[in-house]
């Protein structure tokens, strides 16, 4: 599920324009995890079953945050962004390595908490640790 989910917002990223692919992609990640909680509710009512949902939501939240961190990367409006969104923007989709390599980022698959694209990008190219000199990674 979480493969279907994130291929498809990785296709709307790609083709839609970007003054609505966060929208889109909002109300499509929504749907999906609200329509898989229904047909869980349906189907094992009252239950307690360890399935998928878990790590979708998790799975949601990165995606939400990818598509609003790359509308950011190219609002016009600027002077209305606070230092975070700034912070946190991207112009850029990343290609599909770093794509899914966010979206399965261990630590932060299955439990979360979730991270934000730019925080994985600075961490996979070593860039939040700064001058590290003399030692070894």
């Amino acid at each position: 599920h979480s493969f279907i989910s994130s291929t498809i917002v990785y296709i709307m990223l790609r083709v839609l324009p970007i003054q609505y692919s966060y929208k889109v992609v909002f109300v499509f990640v929504m749907s999906y995890i609200s329509g898989s909680h229904i047909y869980r509710m349906y189907t094992d009512y009252m239950g307690w079953t360890l399935d998928y949902t878990g790590s979708q939501m998790v799975v949601t939240l990165k995606l939400i945050s990818l598509a609003f961190n790359y509308y950011d990367g190219h609002r016009k409006d600027t002077h209305k962004m606070t230092d975070e969104m700034k912070r946190r923007s991207i112009r850029v989709v990343p290609n599909l390595l770093e794509y899914y390599g966010f979206i399965y980022f261990f630590p932060t698959f299955l439990a979360g908490p979730p991270m934000e694209i730019t925080d994985y990008l600075s961490y996979m190219n070593r860039s939040m640790f700064g001058n590290l000199q003399g030692t070894m990674i």
